[in-house]
């Protein structure tokens, strides 16, 4: 009787880049899971456990990547967003990618926020003799309030 497999990894490392550094969560894991298996993950604080059931759930975060050695052959894959982050908007638009052995094929998602959203950005209008920074020089430091067309005051930004 064949078994049917319903999870297949070979190789599999994923890598994280945090201030300019790459850290290695997982280092070459290899497993098969048949279909009536149960698959448990075992290992100490900090072993990579939650990051390699969120690597097949598709929720690393934005400073991960995958690196499958072996395990895809050469030609043209394509990739459907399942779930997005926090405050955006599901994007499911099939896009395609082509991976080459011993290259990194990379593709970038942007996102919509579900809700609008507001960037101020202040900047001097001339040359100020008294601080010295000159004309067109972002300002920190300056407070907004945000009033709905009714006048109602919906937020403060700083």
């Amino acid at each position: 009787m064949e078994r049917d497999v319903i999870l297949s990894v070979r190789d599999l490392d994923v890598k994280f880049t945090l201030r300019g550094r790459v850290l290695h969560a997982i280092r070459g894991v290899s497993l098969d899971v048949y279909r009536g298996e149960s698959l448990a993950i075992v290992g100490e604080s900090g072993s990579g456990k939650s990051v390699f059931t969120k690597t097949f759930m598709g929720l690393t975060d934005q400073n991960g990547y995958i690196y499958m050695d072996e395990s895809l052959e050469d030609g043209r894959y394509y990739i459907r967003e399942i779930q997005a982050a926090d405050g955006y908007i599901l994007d499911t638009q099939l896009k395609t990618i082509y991976v080459q052995y011993g290259a990194t094929s990379e593709i970038t998602w942007e996102n919509t926020a579900v809700r609008g959203q507001i960037q101020i950005i202040k900047k001097s209008a001339d040359d100020n003799s008294i601080n010295g920074l000159p004309a067109g020089t972002l300002l920190e430091g300056a407070a907004f309030e945000v009033y709905d067309k009714a006048g109602n005051k919906v937020d403060t930004i700083r």
